[in-house]
């Protein structure tokens, strides 16, 4: 409730203060957000609940959260890249600089238009 009000006052000040109406897209958009917002707010806080039946004390329930949170915010990202590479190592990624660089120039065509230049 709380978020939905503070979203109607951003709304309303940004109304007030731009004087231009936002277009009938811009608010299904921000709608969308506000509700993606509250879907991710809904996540955390039923894991917080799960946390604080599971755990005895409150302190342990909060540091479980928050050391998920971290976990999933933060480090999925470098966990999924070093799985997915172990699975499907990427060669061009292993190649040294300089290799990457006529590699990526390859593909775009540029090294080939070079040699026709020098055959020349």
């Amino acid at each position: 409730m709380t978020l939905t009000v503070l979203w109607l006052l951003v709304v309303g000040l940004t109304l007030i203060m731009l004087g231009v109406p936002p277009s009938t897209e811009e608010i299904a958009r921000a709608f969308a957000f506000l509700l993606v917002t509250l879907a991710y707010a809904g996540v955390w806080l039923a894991i917080a609940i799960l946390f604080s039946v599971i755990f005895r004390s409150a302190a342990t329930s909060a540091l479980c959260t928050l050391g998920l949170w971290f976990v999933v915010s933060v480090l999925w990202s470098m966990v999924v890249g070093f799985i997915v590479d172990a699975l499907a190592p990427n060669e061009v990624a292993r190649l040294p600089r300089h290799a990457k660089c006529r590699a990526d120039a390859m593909a775009a065509g540029v090294v080939a238009r070079q040699s026709q230049r020098s055959v020349l």
